[in-house]
């Protein structure tokens, strides 16, 4: 559809001039061809694209409306990730033009009558006059100011009200005078310039939308000084090397020194484990030898390097991907091909400006420790936990009582928003839309306050007592804002738990809003890997019928979770369950079929599977699953262990508890690796 000139031809080629006196070829020609131009001189809509869309070559101006995430390898490389984008064939390249709109959240326009919104990525505002008309008097880049500024008066038609002051380099800021305060958070900084921006005292120009900048419970990022900082982070990653998906190791990649003619590429990354110490080796080269080799220390994600008139600084992520054998070897330079243009752009590095700026992005990049404890609360007077999952949550979290009463743990207040096969897809519905979930859902209140334990099996998360009973009216929304919770936990649905794609573009959301809405700041986000299949199990068919490649996974997926998201601490019971099955069946005997799941389960391996129905734990897994639970979370506030605790569920005891314990014990230890478990020497 794109392709005008070859339409025009067409007519051209059939229409001729014919002698006639009535309506001639020659005209008729001229009137479709003069259509045609007419119609392809604006640019034509040709659909929705995806990455694996293939455009064609168009000779008209057309473009594409594109939001799934991906590398579209037909459009040049262009790279869409949390957004809805228009690709363009202008100057016959194609290129992305961003929009304002984001997956998940919608920018509200701010200030009517003018195109400076672009400016905002959020504006709230408070306690202006109902009956006054307001307007952004000035936005401007005062650069006398020390350090520079960014410059926002708000104002009516005489005279300012408001000044808010954003620091060159920041992207938030506040401001109060009498009782009007202010949050914005900047975006497209580089538009404003030195001079005036915007000065009006005309309030039809300008004018303040009040109708959203005071609806401060809309921000997903103003909420407090602490959340918005974090947007800070919210930085595109260019496209370092072309031609191969080895981007997703790089968060950032600059080089400075090379050969203009030359082309470069991405000869060799692999984790040298040879080396002292292990190191991430990086070789950058030309079609006959290495230029430049990095190396990044493991447990480090930064590192510069210099050789000749080249240097290099580069961040890494995503690093348990990179294994010890050759990642990439290349000598053919159109494959692994350097992106020049953006590898040598230094000043668009918000981390690889100096050493001591990305030496601060360590700790936000490493991969949580296997034990984060040390972050949770120590001792606190009352810990609130609240789970958001469904079964395979819900079920290990109802046997946490007896943990505790053998623990001697007190003073708990634990909750969990229940959905029947729930999905984060359908928890980023609830919370996106605000709305209830459907009646397979429950908001489920565990107390054991000194000594007293009460169990509400349906509460109503609106009433801040806990004490009433409701319909399964519940939206999560509510039940985020019970209490001020120390620890939300999330876990996929166990169907798609090892498919990445299903958690990618839902759990960012669902730990930006439970950070928003939870009363509690400093709330700590957790992660529950869930546990694959038994084999022969039917849920396997979309894992080829393997329970290893179901397990494979969810272990790759709980790693992307904690590279990309801010997560504090890893349940890891995917692991746990799958140390159980590393177990000799011939320890357990026939003291195995003693539990549940032998009357209901069959498959080639019926109850070492550790399975009541092929997905739903036995009794075993239950009781080693929610010690997982114990000793990531609950034990480490109150620095409790489960160590030689038996028979919490009243049926094992003795070696068989303490095998069940080195199973959660090692896991917690791993928590992306199964352990042998040793038999013949039982610990404890």
């Amino acid at each position: 559809m794109g392709n005008y000139e070859q339409l025009k031809q067409a007519v051209a080629d059939v229409i001729k001039s014919n002698g006639n006196q009535e309506i001639t070829g020659a005209i008729l020609q001229n009137a479709l061809l003069s259509i045609i131009s007419t119609v392809g001189a604006n640019s034509t809509f040709a659909g929705i694209a995806t990455p694996e869309t293939n455009p064609g070559t168009p000779d008209q101006n057309i473009f594409y409306i594109a939001s799934q995430n991906g590398i579209y390898s037909n459009f040049g490389g262009i790279k869409i990730f949390g957004e809805i984008a228009i690709l363009t064939n202008k100057n016959g390249n194609w290129e992305k033009e961003e929009t304002v709109i984001q997956k998940g959240y919608t920018k509200p326009t701010f200030f009517l009558n003018t195109d400076l919104d672009k400016y905002f990525k959020e504006f709230y505002i408070e306690g202006l006059d109902v009956g006054t008309d307001y307007c952004l008097r000035t936005l401007r880049l005062n650069t006398v100011a020390e350090p520079d500024i960014y410059q926002i008066n708000i104002g009516n038609s005489s005279s300012n009200v408001l000044q808010i002051n954003v620091k060159v380099g920041e992207v938030y800021a506040k401001a109060k005078s009498g009782n009007i305060s202010a949050k914005v958070v900047l975006q497209n900084t580089d538009g404003i310039v030195g001079n005036l921006i915007f000065g009006n005292t005309d309030t039809s120009i300008g004018t303040l939308n009040k109708s959203v900048c005071q609806d401060t419970a809309n921000s997903p990022y103003c909420a407090s000084t602490t959340n918005a900082a974090n947007i800070a982070k919210g930085y595109t990653k260019p496209t370092f090397f072309l031609n191969t998906d080895l981007d997703k190791y790089f968060k950032e990649f600059y080089i400075e020194g090379l050969d203009v003619g030359t082309d470069y590429c991405l000869r060799t990354l692999r984790l040298n484990t040879v080396a002292e110490p292990d190191i991430y080796q990086i070789n950058i080269g030309n079609s006959s030898s290495n230029v430049l080799q990095i190396n990044v220390k493991v447990g480090e994600v930064y590192a510069k390097a210099k050789s000749g008139n080249i240097s290099a600084k580069v961040v890494l992520q995503n690093t348990d991907g990179i294994v010890g054998n050759l990642i990439f070897g290349n000598t053919d330079t159109s494959i692994g091909t350097l992106n020049k243009s953006v590898c040598q752009d230094t000043a668009n590095s918000p981390y690889c400006a100096s050493t001591t700026n990305a030496a601060n992005i360590a700790n936000s990049m490493k991969i949580a420790p296997a034990f984060n404890g040390y972050s949770l609360p120590k001792n606190p007077q009352t810990l609130k936990v609240l789970h958001v999952g469904n079964s395979f949550a819900d079920q290990p979290i109802s046997k946490l009582q007896m943990w505790f009463d053998a623990m001697g743990i007190e003073n708990v207040i634990y909750c969990i928003v229940m959905r029947a096969g729930g999905s984060l897809y359908q928890h980023y519905n609830s919370i996106i839309n605000d709305e209830p979930y459907d009646e397979n859902s429950a908001f489920r209140i565990y107390k054991k306050i000194n000594g007293e334990t009460t169990y509400i099996g349906n509460a109503d998360p609106t009433d801040k007592s806990g004490n009433t009973t409701t319909s399964n009216q519940i939206k999560l929304s509510d039940c985020l804002q019970f209490t001020d919770w120390d620890v939300i936990t999330f876990q996929q649905a166990s169907f798609v738990s090892g498919k990445w794609e299903t958690i990618e573009p839902y759990l960012p959301t669902l730990i930006k809003y439970a950070r928003y809405y939870c009363p509690n700041s400093g709330v700590k986000i957790g992660w529950q890997m869930t546990w694959a299949y038994a084999k022969g199990y039917t849920g396997l068919s979309s894992y080829n019928n393997s329970q290893t490649e179901m397990y494979n996974g969810i272990i790759q997926c709980a790693k992307n979770v904690c590279s990309y998201y801010d997560i504090d601490l890893i349940v890891p019971n995917g692991v746990v369950v799958q140390n159980l099955r590393n177990v000799d069946v011939a320890f357990w005997g026939e003291y195995l079929n003693q539990f549940r799941g032998a009357e209901f389960w069959s498959s080639e391996t019926p109850n070492a599977d550790f399975t009541d129905d092929g997905l739903h734990p036995n009794d075993i897994a239950e009781y080693c699953t929610a010690a997982a639970f114990v000793m990531m979370i609950y034990g480490a506030c109150y620095n409790k262990s489960i160590r030689g605790i038996d028979a919490v569920l009243g049926i094992i005891s003795g070696n068989y508890a303490k095998v069940a314990r080195q199973c959660v014990l090692k896991a917690v230890g791993e928590r992306f690796n199964t352990s042998a478990i040793d038999t013949t020497n039982i610990l404890e």
